[in-house]
């Protein structure tokens, strides 16, 4: 009995290999690090409350530039929705660190998320796959045990770097941090 997980030797996706036309490019995904520049340059010259707001403008500008449908639009809703919140709560404060743990809560909010989405049978990991690369949907079931796992592994590297980030912004500047947490981030996010 053919599942998910296996693939018949004479399916039509066997015929061929993926190539990179085979990848399609977002640049929104790109588009992604202009808030981050953004605030790290403002902060660097002028009052944290103008680097949030600037920041801020960014995103928005970046979120509305991102037309794409499905889960990619989900996932940037989701971020959009964590910066504008991080965005009042450090303007509430006057705090550049309260805006600049927006990517903590973006990693913790990665376990709900990611383990939800296993529990519904359509991994994260999957989902975005599929969406970003349409040439594997032949090769790979949305909810094959690759993606599973994978999706799990992205939750765990999101834990740890959480408590990694949230550890660095205690102890370094707000710039430092913003600096480095991307650094750390930049190979899994």
């Amino acid at each position: 009995m053919r599942g998910p997980d296996t693939m018949t030797a004479d399916s039509p996706a066997a015929a061929r290999n993926l190539t990179l036309r085979d990848f399609r490019y977002n640049p929104a995904i790109a588009e992604g690090a202009l808030p981050v520049i953004v605030f790290w340059l403002l902060n660097l010259v002028a009052d944290p409350r103008i680097a949030i707001a600037g920041s801020f403008v960014t995103a928005v500008i970046v979120f509305i530039r991102n037309s794409d449908s499905g889960v990619i639009r989900f996932l940037s809703a989701v971020s959009f929705t964590i910066v504008a919140g991080s965005a009042v709560v450090g303007l509430v404060l006057d705090s550049d660190k309260a805006f600049a743990a927006q990517n903590i809560v973006s990693d913790f909010s990665t376990v709900p998320l990611g383990i939800g989405t296993i529990i519904a049978g359509r991994p994260l990991v999957g989902m975005i796959t599929r969406e970003l690369v349409p040439a594997v949907r032949p090769f790979l079931a949305e909810n094959h045990r690759t993606f599973i796992w994978l999706t799990l592994i992205v939750v765990g590297i999101n834990v740890v770097t959480g408590f990694i980030r949230w550890y660095m912004l205690g102890e370094l500047s707000t710039n430092n941090y913003v600096v480095l947490s991307r650094v750390l981030g930049l190979p899994f996010n």
